[in-house]
């Protein structure tokens, strides 16, 4: 595995450095949300 280079996923990257990481992260919490949003991104490309 060749891992990513500087400055790519720069976004993910800082959700994970500023928040993910920090003690009292709950996953649970963002679960529901990301996945009405995917389910929705996913019906709305579907047409």
């Amino acid at each position: 595995m060749s891992g990513f280079g500087d400055g790519e996923y720069s976004y993910p990257t800082e959700i994970a450095t500023a928040h993910v990481i920090r003690p009292g992260y709950a996953y649970g919490d963002e679960f529901e949300f990301v996945l009405d949003l995917t389910l929705n991104g996913l019906q709305q490309a579907a047409g």
